[in-house]
């Protein structure tokens, strides 16, 4: 089994900026697909952030669209998780619609091989209440108390080595001597879930642009760098379980103009 992943993409009508790079978004991810293509991959997973706002609902239901059609032009099966500029630019309803029709909420679950992934939706305020446009607070994300009943019956019983797929992150950090705000504000909730299940093998994240790396009682969270920031970086990862009786080996790569750099290597078991 092969998969990819990538994260904050942010497809926007807005100017580049220094940093940010909101119109190479579509290069970006195509650059992304011709790797996967190349590698053979079975599915990939975008960890959130595929929009950003634009100048106007038109327009970015157009980007939308074009996102789409990238996508869907790759025929390779396509997992996301909601991010919370995806919710600043469009209704979740339609994002779901054209990216997972049928799925009417943002957290599900899938298996692949001998491995069951789950997928959250962290775009929830403090009472349980998913953002929408107007009121989306990123530095405020929250796992409902529904999803948590969710979660645990979902890992309850499975067998199989679970990857979890989230964009606000669950790890434990700091930022200038506070709670870094990329963090999930009842992140210790669902950690406890993981860490009670004791099938999880790691948790796969976006939101900090900058990617992090943690390991919390035995499960580590890797977070991923996100695709917007500047002008040729391309930051993916790949996992792989080809040549491997268990666990998984995790790369992160730069596409960059081209190249294929392998920045680091993680294997999970």
């Amino acid at each position: 089994m092969k998969f990819g992943v990538f994260a904050d993409l942010h497809y926007a009508d807005k100017e580049n900026d220094t940093e940010r790079f909101f119109q190479n978004a579509p290069e970006k991810l195509k650059r992304c697909i011709q790797f996967f293509q190349k590698e053979k991959v079975d599915f990939m997973i975008c960890l959130g952030d595929l929009l950003d706002i634009g100048k106007g609902k038109a327009g970015q239901k157009q980007r939308l669209m074009e996102l789409y059609k990238i996508i869907g032009d790759s025929e390779i099966p396509f997992y996301l998780c909601l991010g919370n500029h995806d919710i600043d630019a469009l209704p979740c309803q339609e994002i779901l619609a054209a990216f997972l029709p049928g799925q009417e909420r943002g957290y599900y679950s899938f298996d692949r091989g001998r491995f069951h992934f789950t997928v959250l939706d962290t775009n929830y305020d403090a009472v349980g209440k998913h953002y929408q446009e107007e009121t989306m607070k990123w530095d405020r994300l929250y796992v409902s108390e529904e999803q948590l009943d969710w979660l645990l019956e979902d890992l309850k019983g499975i067998e199989k080595q679970t990857i979890i797929l989230t964009h606000g992150n669950l790890d434990e950090r700091t930022w200038n001597g506070e709670m870094d705000p990329h963090v999930v504000k009842n992140q210790e909730a669902v950690r406890k879930i993981l860490q009670e299940n004791g099938q999880v093998l790691a948790v796969l994240q976006g939101h900090c642009h900058a990617g992090a790396f943690s390991v919390e009682k035995g499960i580590p969270y890797l977070t991923l760098k996100a695709l917007v920031d500047g002008r040729e970086k391309t930051p993916i990862l790949l996992g792989t379980t080809e040549g491997q009786e268990e666990g998984m080996l995790l790369k992160f790569l730069d596409l960059a103009e081209g190249e294929q750099k392998v920045e680091s290597c993680i294997f999970l078991r």
